[in-house]
């Protein structure tokens, strides 16, 4: 699927930057465009978060469970790990969206909570 011309790859993979000052570190969040993204990583190595729903259900997340659900329930646990992977060099960081489509969403009676259950994730991994 093409992506309308114009969008940031911000507005479906939020992103946290590292500043690589020796003496202090700082988080910065930056939207960038299409062109911007590639110049971006066309000279560094990317490294994006993982092992997210591993970590989670670590931090208390049950089998079985919606995990929009849940991490919107215990938005601490999301906010704690994300920190900690950029605080391990992780210059990319995903919106914890795995399953928040209507779909997925039907089998938890949530399916009509989609597009506000997707933004509040999102805001989470900014406040990270």
């Amino acid at each position: 699927m093409r992506r309308p011309e114009g969008m940031t790859l911000t507005r479906t993979i939020p992103f946290f930057m590292k500043n690589r000052n020796p003496i202090r570190h700082r988080r910065v969040h930056r939207e960038m465009n299409k062109q911007e993204f590639h110049a971006w990583i066309k000279d560094r190595p990317v490294i994006l978060d993982g092992a997210t729903g591993s970590n989670l259900q670590r931090r208390g997340m049950s089998a079985g469970v919606c995990p929009e659900e849940w991490i919107l329930e215990n938005k601490e646990a999301l906010i704690g790990l994300q920190r900690a992977f950029v605080d391990a060099g992780t210059n990319i960081v995903y919106a914890p969206t795995f399953t928040a489509n209507r779909i997925k969403l039907r089998e938890y009676g949530l399916e009509s909570q989609t597009r506000q259950m997707n933004l509040a994730l999102v805001a989470l991994s900014r406040e990270a």
